[in-house]
């Protein structure tokens, strides 16, 4: 997780971590910031998740507690990974 202040470079530092992805892994990206119905898309692309998965949620605190353990116990199952602002 990537904590800090409004305006502090969370997100620029997500976005810079991004392109450093490895090869051969699939990078999924949710915004909250600017789209509250990310989740429904996170909804339908986590039953695509596996083990080469990198999900980026920027603004994950956004997000109530049911949706969170929500995302928690499908990342669990496919052995996804998780990057959150």
């Amino acid at each position: 997780a990537l904590i800090g202040p409004h305006g502090s470079g969370k997100s620029t530092l997500l976005q810079s971590l991004k392109r450093r992805v490895p090869q051969g892994w699939k990078s999924w990206h949710y915004q909250f910031h600017t789209d509250r119905r990310s989740f429904r898309r996170i909804f339908m692309d986590s039953w695509k998740w596996n083990s080469t998965s990198l999900i980026w949620i920027d603004g994950y605190e956004q997000l109530n507690w049911l949706n969170r353990l929500w995302i928690d116990l499908r990342l669990d199952r496919a052995g996804s990974r998780m990057l959150v602002t």
